[in-house]
């Protein structure tokens, strides 16, 4: 795409992955919510971010996810030779200052 993406609204170009990062408050049925509007909209791969359990969790489609916690090395199919320890993305830190909060 060679034009800048509109500074208000919708963009033209739906992304492979979506990465959404809960706070504490948000419900699971929020956080689904999302991730079904994701898929809707043709975005192949949703990452759901949980700070405060050191979770990522990888969704193919609602119903095909992989979880990934502090011991595991997230990876994706759509990243082909990519992965980075859990505990690189939400250090130990994190947790501690979310507490603090």
């Amino acid at each position: 795409l060679d034009t800048p993406p509109p500074p208000t609204g919708d963009w033209d170009l739906i992304p492979d992955i979506a990465i959404e990062v809960t706070s504490p408050h948000d419900s699971i049925a929020k956080v689904m919510s999302k991730t079904r509007e994701y898929f809707r909209h043709g975005v192949t791969e949703v990452w759901v971010v949980i700070p405060e359990g050191r979770i990522v969790q990888v969704y193919r489609s609602v119903s095909d996810l992989t979880s990934f916690g502090p011991g595991d090395e997230i990876h994706s199919k759509m990243l082909p030779g990519w992965s980075m320890p859990v505990v690189e993305l939400l250090p130990h830190e994190l947790e501690a200052e979310i507490e603090e909060v």
